[in-house]
């Protein structure tokens, strides 16, 4: 599950991420960009662990 909020022109790096968590290649991780002073992405989700007991936070 990929928490967060992210700008609609930004789909692409929405998908990426959320693709490399929900494939099990990455098990957890998050990404945060400014742009131009603004945040446009924040995005986390997966774990923090192999166990898979707890969840990311941002």
């Amino acid at each position: 599950m990929i928490n967060g909020t992210f700008q609609p022109q930004f789909q692409k790096i929405y998908d990426i991420f959320s693709d490399s968590i929900e494939s099990g290649y990455e098990l957890g991780g998050g990404i945060s960009i400014d742009y131009n002073g603004k945040n446009v992405v924040n995005l986390w989700g997966g774990h923090t662990n192999e166990k898979k007991r707890s969840k990311m936070d941002r």
